[in-house]
Order: structure tokens, then sequence, then C-alpha cells
């Protein structure tokens, strides 16, 4: 429950016992198993989305988050170009997560967050600590070469935890 209130999904106590068994069913495990760190974040994402549906509002469109989200990378400055690896296809769009650049964010928390006296430098230093942070996604997807960012950009998760206080 406090897990659930920490990350605003409505969810009520008698309900979590019924998520917990369906998602296991869905995912082919015993419930007395438990779960690894990664099922779970694939749990409190699910419940995310249907906790949003049953009030009418879908999770990348109506989510207050998302929405700022894509506020903010359409206005992004500084487009991201995404260099393509010698095993893509001429057409092949590569499937990294979108991200937003340090001046983007910067217009952001001045703009938003009324901090005017955060500088470039400091934005670039905040995204060196929430880049090299391991977030539950990175765990399934773990290998050095993802271990290494570009700190001149982060993606919505990182973004999402900044806003959460979970930096």
């Amino acid at each position: 429950i406090m897990m659930c209130d920490k990350l605003n999904l409505p969810v009520k106590k008698v309900n979590l016992g019924q998520f917990y068994k369906d998602f296991c069913v869905d995912i082919q495990k015993d419930s007395a198993d438990g779960l690894t760190l990664a099922e779970t974040a694939e749990l409190f994402s699910d419940m995310k989305a249907v906790s949003l549906k049953s009030v009418g509002m879908e999770e990348d469109t109506d989510d207050p988050v998302c929405k700022l989200w894509n506020e903010i990378a359409q206005i992004d400055p500084v487009p991201h170009v995404q260099a393509k690896t010698p095993s893509m296809d001429e057409d092949e769009e590569g499937s990294e997560d979108p991200t937003i650049s340090a001046v983007a964010f910067l217009s952001f928390v001045r703009a938003q967050q009324k901090e005017f006296k955060t500088s470039l430098e400091d934005v670039l230093t905040k995204f060196q600590l929430l880049n090299h942070q391991i977030t539950l996604e990175d765990m399934d997807t773990m290998t050095p070469s993802t271990l290494v960012k570009n700190n001149e950009r982060i993606n919505r998760s990182r973004f999402i935890s900044y806003l959460t206080g979970d930096t």
C-alpha cells in the first residue's frame, strides 16, 4: 500500500491481492514464489495503466507527467540524433528511448519550477547523477554498453525519477 501511495496509484488494499494473483498467472509464476525486482516494476506499471483507465485516462495522453514530458520534448531546441549502427538497415529506426536535452530541461526548470539561478552546468551535473543510477528498467537489459549514458540528455523514466524526488 505504501508503494502504491508513493507511486500515486489509487489502488484499494482489497484489489492488491487480485492484481498480484492475476499478474502471476500472466507471467506463469507461482504467487507463493514472490517476484523479482524487474517483475515488481512490471506489476506496478500494469497497475498504473489499469488505475488510469479506471478513471478514464490513458497513460501516455492523460497522465500529467506524460503530458509534461511530451510538452518538453516538443519544444526541445536540440533534437536527438540517433547514430545508426552497421547492423541497421537504411530505413530502420532504432528502438532507443526518446530523450530530452539539457537545454530543454533547463528551460523547464526555469519556466515551470521558477529556479532561475539554475545553470546549464547544474543541469549537466543532475543529468550525470540521473544517468548513472540503475533503474528498474535497466535490470532486464543491463550490460556494460547500456550503463554508458550520454550525460547531455535524459530519458522519460529518469525525468519522472527527478520529478518524484527519487534522486
